[in-house]
């Protein structure tokens, strides 16, 4: 095999392992400190703002799947997310610059 083909062989290597643990997602964030009552404000308005049918609607022709959240869930999302793509990071072999 060619270095050519097995630089490409490890990259598709390398996407197969992401595809299989990585599931993508968003979230809204604010500055950190935010004031606990400022917090709550926001994530009560986009929990009205997520049960509206036509915002889902929109969601879904996109396939994205909306799923709301408590700040303390999206922390602990977060959290473990930061976990997986530190541990893919260290599998692949990445190393800083």
């Amino acid at each position: 095999m060619t270095r050519q083909r097995s630089s490409i062989a490890a990259v598709a290597g390398i996407i197969a392992m992401i595809m299989a643990t990585i599931t993508p997602w968003a979230g809204l964030f604010g500055p950190a400190n935010l004031p606990r009552e400022v917090v709550d404000r926001v994530a009560a308005a986009m929990n009205v703002v997520s049960a509206r049918q036509d915002v889902r609607t929109s969601l879904d022709r996109i396939a994205f799947e909306l799923q709301s959240s408590t700040p303390e869930e999206m922390a602990a999302l977060l959290k473990d997310q930061l976990e997986v793509w530190r541990r893919t990071v260290q599998d692949v072999g990445f190393e800083r610059n």
